[in-house]
This record gives structure tokens, C-alpha cells and sequence, in this order.
């Protein structure tokens, strides 16, 4: 478990008890158990930007897979606690909406580097999968850009997953 900092709870009697905070206690809209697999794999920037982009975005956030060591593709930042599989609880917004409002966020959430503040979007994997019984998402903090869309059993770019998303009118 990552320790981040130590605190005394002032109401205990005996003043000696600690408590340790973890990443998960930094969050607002995630806990320890949903589906994350092994949550204490989790990447911490990871969690911290997902739980930034669920308030951004408004509407709840269902995980369905975060860390996994098998079912992935080879080199899966799943297998190293860097992903993020979700849909977002709502009828309230189309899919393409849904798409928007993630990849607005991306571009408009900086991350502090020795080189200024630059976009999230420049670190982070972001895949649509419009087909699932409830079109979801991939979120990953790979270190680099990529885009994709999962049409039919394949990989496909991210523009032919978009193309699929207007023509079904979802």
C-alpha cells in the first residue's frame, strides 16, 4: 500500500493511534472497491486524473477493468496498473457527447513538467468502444499520445471509430 502522509486522529482518547493516508483517501469519486483488479497496482496519477476528469465530465464513472495480468493486449498498461476501463452512468448525454467532454479535458488539463505545463493529452492512451453493451472507454497514462477505437474485434484508428459513432447516431 503507498503511504502518503501520516496523521493523528484527534478524537482518539488514547492520542497514540495513527492512521495512514493512502492515494484512494486523495480522491473524491473512487474507492478501493470497484473492479480495479489489484487496487493497491494502481497507479496513483492515474487515479488522480480519472477522478479530475469524472468531475469534469459530471456523470458517474463505472469501472470495469483497471489492473489485470492477463486478457489484454501484449505490453497492456493494464498489466501495470496504468488503465482504465469504464462507461459513464448516464442518458442524459450521447456517446459522441461523451467523447467530447473526455477529449476537452484532455486538452484543457495541464500536467507540471521541468518544461512548463503540458496537456494530458500528450501522456495519456484514450481509446472508444462504441460497440460494448454499454459503449465505454479506455483511459491509460502511458507517457505518450494514442488514440484508437475497437470496432468488430479489431483495433481501428480513432477517426474510423468516430466515423462508426456519427453513423449509428449514438
Amino acid at each position: 500500500m503507498s503511504n502518503i502522509r501520516e496523521i493523528y486522529n484527534p478524537n482518539d482518547k488514547r492520542l497514540r493511534q495513527k492512521r495512514f493516508l493512502t492515494k484512494w483517501d486523495y480522491l473524491q469519486y473512487f474507492h478501493e472497491g470497484e473492479k480495479w483488479g489489484n487496487p493497491d497496482a494502481m497507479e496513483a496519477f492515474l487515479l488522480t486524473s480519472l477522478d479530475r476528469m469524472r468531475d469534469k465530465v459530471g456523470y458517474p464513472f463505472i469501472v470495469l477493468c483497471g489492473y489485470a495480468t492477463k486478457g489484454h493486449v501484449e505490453h497492456s498498461q493494464h498489466y501495470l496498473g496504468r488503465a482504465v476501463d469504464f462507461y459513464i452512468k448516464t442518458s442524459d448525454l450521447s456517446y459522441t457527447t461523451q467523447i467530447n467532454k473526455i477529449r476537452h479535458f484532455l486538452r484543457n488539463t495541464y500536467v507540471a513538467t521541468t518544461w512548463g505545463r503540458i496537456p494530458l493529452q500528450y501522456f495519456c492512451g484514450f481509446g472508444i468502444y462504441p460497440q460494448w453493451k454499454k459503449p465505454g472507454f479506455h483511459f491509460d497514462t502511458r507517457g505518450h499520445k494514442a488514440r484508437w477505437s475497437y470496432l468488430n474485434g479489431k483495433y481501428r484508428s480513432f477517426q474510423a471509430g468516430m466515423r462508426y459513432v456519427r453513423e449509428m447516431g449514438l
